[in-house]
């Protein structure tokens, strides 16, 4: 897990400076160590230190080490004929099977890391070489000898990677945006409509290239481009190599059981790899106590981070107990408060890079930090669990429109019945899910109808429905989540909260192998009897804690935020959109103080707090990173 930089230039000129300053920025990312080379198209010039020479391409980094924490891990790396480069970030899984196959085809190895795997398996596979990775990934790679150039990011993004192109010819890759703030030429600049669907939607990343920065894109998830050495790379041209299907193939419920066992175990066990202590974060629902109870099944002592609440609404320390009692793990807990949060403010809107929906964002930062501290460098998470076994409320809706479009009125009623009987009890909140309901409720549950200035509201793109419409079963709309809707923004939180502190996040339910099972799995395996997650407590078993497995409710790793609002980080917040030029725009001034009025006294829905925080995001960062409208 690092941060990574690279540039490429029409011409040659001066790009040492640059590149550190580039890897300066990602120096959290990194903390063991940095290095940069500066090469020509017939060679490199320079590694990790400034010799003046001009070059065409270079490569930086800032190492996080998990494999092999020698020396023999510095990046950027070369192959053993010096002839290809490449700095990387993220983990190879499967690095060790990769390698035993590679050395029988006679390649040689240095170190144990999978960076080295990665630079044999380019040379032998070329561009389909990431089709053999189990993992998460992205990297910039320059060959010399071939005169190519490949840039690749993981199948379901859970690593960035983000370009730019400059209007004197130069292209730039980075982990973060941040990194490109000193580029000559460069400035940030607000993508309004990005801005606008966040608002209105609280959807980000949904558009697959784009950001909230204008002049800054993200190669999509799945997507690898290749281009010529001393060409400039067109990411337009980029290759789609991830298309799973979405078309259900016969099995038993004992089949689907076992095998998204074998899968799931698997998954775990390939990302306990690390020459480094490994832990796992714990929230007390079924995802993270499912990893908890495989994960510290064979490692003693295995800790455990959670965030815990005063307030018996968002507290779940019960469950976590039981997890505790049920696994022995040894449970590490921290308290996020407001008056922290004010405090760590501006660094939380600097490291996200982007708006956040909400300030459950921060209690994964306090867990994050609290890893650093008791020297855990590896998280496993459970990021994914919603979408790969259908646990979002959402999800139950669309199976009873599945029956009732295909007019199976019985099966309709009985998941219907199921749902009042022993579904979430947070099932029917139709404020926290305004943006799934028909127009006319919409209208009533969705605030941004009021807030949003007059011309504002006619531009409003309603992209969630819009995009959604042509999702026809189940199966397609895990996918959309996976590509679209909730999976790309929780993937940037999670990856900014954890390499803000130097710990490498792990995300089981994401392995590609687990998701193209479920993916094709019977729709009906996903529900019993209005109970999400029937598929994932059989395929966990006896390892999942009794009490965690007969749970109703879901709080989805939320917080205290409409009390919040209520002390001095609602002051805080309202004099940030009140300053914010952006929102001045967009909102409607007369509209946000009485919506912040309601909010103090207890007298709006739940979900007038949660665009007042939206809004409040997008100002802060604004302000923070001096974007232009």
């Amino acid at each position: 897990m690092c941060g990574i930089a690279a540039l490429f230039a029409p011409n040659e000129r001066e790009l040492e400076v640059p590149i550190q300053e580039m890897v300066e920025r990602a120096r959290h990312r990194g903390p063991d160590g940095d290095g940069f080379v500066v090469g020509t198209t017939s060679g490199h010039v320079a590694r990790d230190r400034p010799t003046g020479a001009p070059g065409s391409w270079a490569l930086g980094h800032a190492r996080l080490a998990i494999q092999d924490l020698s020396d023999a891990g510095h990046q950027p790396m070369a192959n053993r004929a010096g002839s290809a480069w490449v700095t990387f970030n993220g983990e190879i899984y499967n690095f060790v099977e990769l390698r035993e196959e590679l050395e029988i085809r006679g390649y040689e190895f240095r170190s144990g890391t999978d960076t080295e795997v990665l630079l044999a398996a380019w040379d032998h596979w070329g561009a389909r070489c990431v089709e053999r990775f189990i993992g998460m990934f992205a990297f910039v790679l320059v060959d010399v000898e071939r005169g190519r150039c490949f840039a690749a990011r993981d199948r379901l993004g859970i690593k960035p990677i983000y370009f730019t192109r400059l209007d004197d010819g130069l292209v730039a890759f980075v982990s973060e945006p941040k990194q490109l703030e000193n580029l000559p030429g460069f400035r940030f600049e607000a993508d309004r409509e990005q801005i606008l669907d966040f608002l209105v939607d609280g959807v980000i990343g949904h558009d697959t290239w784009s950001t909230c920065f204008q002049s800054v894109r993200a190669l999509p998830a799945g997507h690898t481009i290749e281009w010529t050495l001393g060409a400039r790379p067109k990411p337009e041209e980029s290759r789609s190599y991830w298309n799973p299907s979405t078309v259900t193939e016969p099995q038993s419920w004992a089949e689907a059981v076992a095998r998204t066992r074998e899968l799931f175990e698997s998954s775990i066990d390939l990302r306990m790899r690390a020459d480094v202590p490994v832990g796992s974060c714990l929230s007390g629902g079924v995802d993270s106590s499912s990893i908890v109870g495989i994960a510290s099944t064979d490692v003693a002592p295995f800790h455990a981070f959670t965030a815990c609440f005063e307030d018996p609404r968002f507290d779940e320390r019960p469950f976590v107990d039981a997890v505790r009692e049920h696994t022995r793990c040894v449970s590490h807990r921290v308290s996020p408060e407001p008056e922290a949060l004010l405090r760590e403010l501006e660094d939380l809107v600097y490291h996200q890079d982007e708006p956040f929906v909400s300030f459950s964002k921060y209690a994964q930062w306090c867990v994050m930090k609290e890893a650093k501290r008791q020297g855990v460098t590896v998280l496993l998470d459970g990021q994914g669990g919603d979408e790969a076994f259908c646990g979002y409320r959402k999800f139950a809706f669309f199976h009873l429109q599945k029956h009732v479009r295909e007019k199976r009125l019985g099966d309709a009623l009985r998941h219907g019945l199921g749902l009042l009987r022993n579904g979430d009890g947070r099932l029917f909140e139709l404020s926290a899910g305004h943006r799934y309901l028909p127009g006319f409720l919409r209208r009533r549950f969705d605030p941004s109808t009021e807030i949003l200035s007059r011309e504002v509201r006619r531009m409003r793109r309603e992209t969630w429905r819009v995009r959604t419409d042509p999702a026809a079963g189940l199966h397609d709309h895990q996918l959309a989540d996976f590509r679209h809707w909730s999976l790309p923004a929780l993937l940037r939180y999670e990856d900014r909260n954890s390499m803000a502190h130097g710990i490498e996040a792990r995300l089981p339910f994401l392995d590609h192998r687990l998701l193209e099972h479920l993916l094709t799995v019977p729709e009906a395996y996903f529900f019993d009897q209005g109970r999400t997650k029937p598929l994932l407590k059989a395929a966990v078993g006896e390892r999942l804690a009794p009490k965690v497995r007969d749970r109703r409710t879901k709080l989805g790793f939320d917080t205290p935020q409409d009390e919040w609002l209520k002390g001095r980080l609602g002051e805080v917040l309202e004099s940030r959109i009140r300053a914010s030029g952006l929102l001045r725009t967009l909102l409607d001034d007369d509209a946000v103080e009485r919506s912040f009025d309601r909010a103090r006294s207890d007298g709006a829905n739940g979900a007038v707090p949660r665009f007042l925080v939206r809004a409040a995001s997008v100002a802060l960062w604004e302000q923070r990173f001096d974007v232009t409208d």
